[in-house]
């Protein structure tokens, strides 16, 4: 239902209403498939305020504002490796079953998540693009990049999580789930998230691929 959500919300006219009434769309069409009658994500707050904005002024196809913990760096030379450039990309890497899933792209300013993305002083420099996505155990995996091959990066997430820093994009989890990302990095398989979702995923790409950038 989550990935039925997502291909609706292009659809829906937000730049001629706001969010409440664009989710009000939502769970009128996906509220009866869900058990409370509505999606389970929090209501839209009354001090919400819209980060997005129009990217052609005819059209309600929207961009991201960056996100303020890379909003003053310079991402010019900067580029996520062609291996970590989508949500297609990044499930790749994945092992099947996960509940939920989002990614965020700075470099081309997708990913309304943005402003859940780690600060500079994560790795020392901003990160450009980040996965991140929950299993139905409550366990998580996320996949960050910072644009640029950089040996001497350290981490400062602490000695209770697993953090390799030697692939791109890096793995952010508890070890099991940072050992299986590791071994689908080096050899990609077929039991992975992406492929649970590629016939969605393939018809979201044909459907977008020809959208204003």
């Amino acid at each position: 239902m989550c990935i039925g959500e997502a291909i609706k919300s292009p659809e829906l006219p937000c730049g001629r209403q706001d969010l409440k009434e664009a989710r009000a769309l939502i769970d009128q069409e996906y509220g009866p498939k869900y058990a409370e009658g509505r999606t389970s994500t929090p209501p839209v707050s009354d001090n919400y305020v819209p980060i997005l904005t129009p990217k052609l002024a005819a059209s309600p196809i929207t961009t991201a504002v960056p996100a303020t913990t890379a909003s003053q760096a310079d991402l010019s030379a900067l580029s996520l490796p062609d291996n970590f450039k989508s949500l297609s990309d990044g499930l790749k890497f994945i092992p099947s079953g996960i509940s939920w899933v989002y990614f965020a792209n700075l470099k081309k300013e997708t990913g309304i998540e943005q402003g859940y993305m780690h600060g500079q002083d994560f790795y020392g420099t901003p990160l450009i693009g980040m996965l991140n996505l929950e299993y139905p155990d409550g366990s998580f995996v996320e996949l960050h990049d910072i644009g640029k091959n950089l040996a001497s990066v350290k981490s400062n997430a602490g000695t209770n999580i697993d953090n390799i820093l030697y692939t791109r994009p890096y793995i952010f989890s508890t070890k099991d789930r940072t050992n299986s990302v590791l071994a689908l990095i080096k050899e990609p398989g077929n039991a992975t998230a992406y492929n649970t979702y590629k016939n969605i995923l393939e018809k979201w790409m044909t459907r977008t691929q020809d959208l204003p950038r």
